[in-house]
């Protein structure tokens, strides 16, 4: 089953079909467990789709990556999470 793991966990944020053929997409949210924004955005994403149901060719898949480490951090040599730290562009 799409977005099922081995163990079972459901990682389906959304699944938006269209009345035509068309393109499998499958978009991803928290490849890295404690960036969750990309969950967020998916599920506004799902959302709207429903509520508005746009014409649309095929299907599209959200789907969150890494739950297990959701509420970790990934820290440097200096104690500093890697994942908060700012951009220097």
């Amino acid at each position: 089953m799409i977005g099922k793991t081995f163990e079972g966990v459901d990682r389906r944020i959304g699944i938006y079909e269209g009345n035509n053929p068309g393109k499998f997409i499958v978009c991803t949210g928290a490849m890295h467990g404690n960036e969750t924004t990309g969950i967020c955005a998916l599920q506004r994403v799902f959302n709207y789709l429903h509520k508005n149901r746009p014409e649309f060719h095929g299907k599209i898949v959200g789907l969150a990556g890494n739950l297990r480490d959701r509420k970790s951090t990934r820290l440097n040599s200096s104690h500093t999470d890697i994942s908060r730290m700012p951009s220097s562009a």
